[in-house]
């Protein structure tokens, strides 16, 4: 297991792209093979499995950056703490 300041590495692989098979995901899936055999633990996100609705403006403004942010602070406590 890779080690990091005394903490195993954890690699989060997020495609943003709506095509699960098509070049980003392949790039990914490269990206996180070499960290598997490196010795991390790895998972890969596509964005697209994710109920993630445009911006509602008004008041209530619920953006996709604003919903990405909120989900990556909750993996980042996830995986980090």
């Amino acid at each position: 297991m890779m080690m990091l300041m005394g903490k195993s590495i954890k690699v989060i692989g997020i495609n943003g792209s709506p095509n699960k098979t098509g070049n980003t995901a392949t790039l990914i899936k490269w990206v996180l093979n070499g960290c598997f055999k490196a010795g991390s633990d790895v998972e890969l996100l596509h964005v697209c499995d994710y109920n993630i609705n445009y911006c509602l403006g008004g008041v209530k403004i619920l953006c996709f950056y604003a919903v990405i942010k909120l989900y990556c602070s909750y993996l980042f406590q996830y995986y980090c703490y």
